[in-house]
């Protein structure tokens, strides 16, 4: 009996204690469940909000170059046309707007002239309420946006706008129309790989400008639409929960959670237009995930108490089961981890590639901190920091081992501040002897400013320092020295371009007299020498920023211009060149040929063609050389007599 007694009792405590058993693995089980679970979607959580953040990176990015790219051929044609467009008539300025062409496709240019009133343009319809604001930024001289809008036709459409200069003031406003969908279309690639994602750019009103997927960009000009009539922009989702973010000014930096539990936000504000590139995913995706895994956890409880086999098999299926889901977890993070570590290696290789690039070729690379005046200076894989004296006068610390000019470091120093100053110059040329050589060269110094308030000093200036002697020697006539005539016709033709209205010019055309009888007669080294001594007298002659070339042979052009070129004075350079001709190669009679000159001349006020210039100035030649050669003659052409 008492044997019967423990027996009992301990079945009884092997029950008890199997039970209890069975509950505490169910809570341990519940427990540890629950724990491992909320780690894995707190680790979910975590890498979409990283994937987030370096895909609304790249997206602002691409937006920006985008828009960088567009504005600086802006900025080149504003500065090159921007003249012509305020002096041309309506029929004029069409004609060259039609000419204008942006690597951006199905463009249409206009141009806005007078005063912000008058807002006189071409071909292009925009609502005033949009042009507005745009115009009053663009006639304060800063790059603005319109839009997007739809206009009369109902398509959507962006229109950007560069302020053209002249003599520091705003002259006109040049501007292009762009098919508002094509900002969608630089970012429709990104994708966001995982739950619920998507991507959209809104302006600082909570208007919609572009989506990434087809889905989103149909949306848009519903969303814009019921946006006019309703402020808070309600019962549209996602887009409406951004709008309304953007509106009361909730949008913090980086990951951002609206509604707590409801959607993740990243964003990243363009540097080249005031919109806002949003990327996020929705939450209650994980909030269902969450559930479903709680139900399941759950089934089976009172198996437990009903059959400790039966609880025990329980427990290790739902362990297997979760074992299971979480590792079907684990690979989709691991997937998404792959794909932002291969971002991070596309960026990487990037920038090994740059230094590689850096260490190859003989670019410099130069950074200043103008705060602190310290120059630190990049070549190959040697790193120089310099502190700059007052003054600002960087040649003497990166030429060291040159000879350098007082000329080329005044164009350093004047580049220098021109960039500081905002001013849209952006580079200059010069050259410099090498000591241990005495090789000359030619470099150019490249300088960008970043940094500081937008339409302030820059705080920083990023530059490059290249050889393009190059590039220079192929611009030159091999014996001569002076521009070949490749270089000499691109010159003139700019020259032409941007010469202003009613300043007088001259072009000039000479040939050397009976050259081919001093070729035959002296021998083709004194004739070599002839055209070199030619060249020094034309040098000497005229003005260094004058265009002095060969055309070939000895054939010879000269272009100049100033306010104060007049008949008289071109008449009295011509002559001292014929009188100082004679005196080329002078030695006894018979040793040495006697040199003259024929010149054919125009001398102009208006605005004419180099192939007009050329064929008058040739005829003008022929008659010289009909009337016995060794003389000049001018022709007056659009310009008062004297």
């Amino acid at each position: 009996m008492l044997h019967s007694f423990f027996s009992s009792r301990f079945y009884s405590f092997t029950i008890v204690g199997t039970v209890a058993f069975a509950v505490a693995a169910v809570l341990m089980m519940g427990f540890l469940h629950g724990k491992v679970q909320r780690t894995f979607l707190e680790a979910m959580r975590t890498r979409h909000l990283q994937g987030m953040s370096t895909l609304s990176l790249i997206g602002r990015d691409t937006v920006d170059k985008h828009l960088s790219l567009i504005r600086q051929e802006m900025r080149d044609i504003a500065a090159t046309h921007g003249k012509r467009l305020r002096d041309a008539d309506h029929e004029q300025r069409g004609r060259l707007l039609s000419g204008l062409v942006l690597h951006a496709a199905d463009v249409e240019t206009f141009f806005f002239q007078d005063t912000p009133c008058s807002c006189l343009k071409y071909g292009v319809t925009v609502p005033s309420r949009i042009a507005a604001p745009a115009l009053e930024a663009a006639w304060s001289g800063h790059f603005s946006l319109m839009g997007p809008y739809f206009d009369d036709a109902g398509k959507f459409r962006l229109c950007i706008l560069e302020p053209c200069f002249s003599d520091g003031r705003v002259i006109g406003i040049l501007g292009v129309q762009l098919d508002g969908a094509i900002v969608s279309r630089w970012i429709e690639r990104l994708s966001f790989q995982g739950v619920a994602g998507f991507t959209y750019i809104f302006d600082k009103n909570g208007l919609p400008v572009a989506a990434s997927s087809e889905g989103g960009q149909q949306r848009i000009r519903a969303f814009r639409e019921a946006a006019e009539t309703d402020a808070q922009g309600q019962g549209m989702e996602i887009m409406s929960v951004i709008r309304a973010a953007i509106l009361h000014k909730d949008v913090g930096p980086g990951g951002y959670v609206l509604e707590e539990g409801s959607v993740h936000l990243s964003y990243q504000v363009l540097a080249q237009a005031p919109w806002i590139f949003f990327v996020g995913f929705e939450e209650p995706v994980l909030g269902k995930l969450v559930s479903r895994t709680a139900e399941k956890a759950l089934q089976g409880v009172i198996l437990y108490f009903v059959l400790l086999v039966g609880a025990i098999l329980l427990i290790v299926g739902l362990t297997l089961f979760d074992a299971l889901r979480n590792r079907r977890l684990s690979l989709l993070l691991k997937e998404q981890n792959a794909t932002i570590s291969r971002q991070a290696e596309n960026l990487l290789a990037s920038e090994k590639m740059f230094r590689y690039t850096l260490t190859q070729c003989s670019t410099e690379v130069i950074d200043y901190d103008v705060t602190s005046r310290m120059l630190t200076f990049y070549s190959g894989k040697q790193k120089d920091v310099f502190r700059v004296p007052e003054g600002e006068d960087w040649g003497p610390l990166l030429l060291r081992d040159k000879d350098i000019s007082p000329e080329a470091l005044a164009e350093i120093r004047a580049l220098v501040h021109d960039v500081r100053s905002g001013a849209a110059r952006e580079s200059c040329d010069f050259r410099l002897r090498d000591k241990a050589s005495g090789k000359e060269q030619w470099h150019r110094l490249s300088l960008s400013g970043v940094g500081g308030e937008e339409g302030g000093a820059p705080r920083r200036l990023i530059g490059i320092i290249e050889d393009i002697s190059e590039a220079k020697e192929a611009e030159y006539d091999l014996l001569t020295r002076l521009y070949n005539r490749k270089t000499t016709e691109e010159m003139i033709r700019h020259q032409l371009a941007v010469q202003p209205s009613r300043q007088p010019y001259a072009f000039l055309l000479l040939d050397v007299d009976r050259f081919k009888s001093v070729n035959d007669t002296f021998g083709h080294p004194i004739g070599d020498k002839v055209l070199e001594e030619t060249a020094e007298l034309l040098r000497a002659t005229f003005r260094e920023e004058d265009v002095l070339g060969r055309l070939g042979g000895d054939e010879f052009c000269v272009f100049l211009s100033g306010e104060h070129l007049e008949k008289d004075r071109l008449e009295g350079a011509l002559a001292s060149l014929h009188r100082r001709a004679h005196d080329i190669l002078k030695g006894p009679v018979g040793e040495s040929p006697d040199v003259s000159f024929s010149c054919g001349a125009v001398l102009c006020c208006a605005r004419h063609s180099f192939e007009e210039l050329y064929l008058l100035a040739d005829e003008a030649l022929y008659r010289v050389k009909e009337g016995g050669r060794d003389n000049f003659e001018i022709v007056i052409w659009d310009c008062p007599e004297g």
